[in-house]
């Protein structure tokens, strides 16, 4: 549902966090990290839920609901959507995509107390065969998988550096940045910086 969700409008920017407490049921998600359980967790804390679960969706940092409701979530967007983020964020690669890494230039036209600017690598689709655990011999299908990720406090200019993981092409991926409160997680503004084929 993520992907039908992103692909029906550019001004929705899906990521994929893969979590990590999953691993220990006898197969490690080669694409989960701590830092994006420990990321939920906030959400938790801030949202005032006292459990994580997957799938959970949460839509411009203000409401988490279970990802597999889509009704809720085509609402939840749609509202989105709606709101003005007031200021804007571009994105620009400013050195060439490397073959392994690439600079990212940011520019905002104002910035909010409190904000830092994430940004994320992200493999539009992959498909991964799980050998153990309780999906082995499934195959799973992912949509904007988060590879990479790097968060900087938010400033009217300034650049972050991606590095491509292995096996992937530019082609592959997308870069988005979004301006995010840390306090309330709530998300304040976001683009695209393009893929590896422009």
């Amino acid at each position: 549902m993520l992907g039908e969700l992103s692909d029906s409008q550019d001004r929705i920017f899906a990521l994929s966090f893969n979590v990590d407490y999953w691993n220990r049921l006898g197969w490690i998600d080669p694409f989960s990290q701590k830092v994006f359980s420990d990321r939920q967790r906030r959400y938790a804390q801030v949202l005032n839920d006292r459990r994580v679960y997957t799938p959970e969706m949460v839509v411009n940092g203000k409401d988490g609901f279970i990802g597999s409701d889509r009704l809720r979530a085509e609402h939840r967007v749609e509202q989105a959507l709606q709101t003005n983020p007031g200021f804007t964020l571009d994105l620009t690669v400013s050195d060439g995509y490397k073959k392994d890494r690439v600079q990212i230039s940011y520019r905002l036209d104002a910035v909010p107390e409190k904000a830092v600017l994430n940004v994320a690598l992200v493999e539009k689709s992959v498909e991964i065969l799980v050998p153990r655990g309780e999906n082995a011999g499934r195959t799973l299908h992912h949509h904007h998988t988060v590879r990479e990720w790097v968060t900087v406090k938010a400033d009217t200019a300034g650049a972050v550096r991606l590095v491509l993981p292995g096996g992937l092409e530019w082609g592959d991926v997308e870069i988005i940045g979004f301006v995010q409160d840390k306090e309330t997680m709530h998300i304040l503004a976001a683009n695209r910086a393009g893929n590896g084929r422009e």
